[in-house]
């Protein structure tokens, strides 16, 4: 059986426009505030001996203070660039 070449044929698309980042609501960024604390406790927990928490415990806590301080951090830094940008 023999193969039939296909020819590759370019095509201008048209770009897509993005909208702008959407700012935060300051509602967004107490619940990832509280979401952090949260995951600190079992952490510092672990780091200052001052309670018994299983190693699954710390290692899922440890994840969710990476994540959520990493979005609290990117948020945070979004509202305060909009709150510049507004303020004359």
């Amino acid at each position: 059986m023999t193969s039939r070449p296909n020819p590759l044929r370019l095509v201008v698309a048209p770009r897509e426009i993005m909208a702008p980042a959407s700012v935060p609501e300051r509602g967004d960024l107490a619940l990832m505030a509280m979401l952090l604390a949260v995951n600190l406790i079992p952490v510092i927990g672990e780091l200052a001996r001052l309670g018994r928490f299983g190693a699954g415990t710390v290692g899922f806590a440890t994840a969710c203070v990476l994540v959520t301080g990493r979005e609290l951090w990117l948020e945070v830094r979004t509202f305060a660039r909009a709150r510049r940008m507004s303020s004359p």
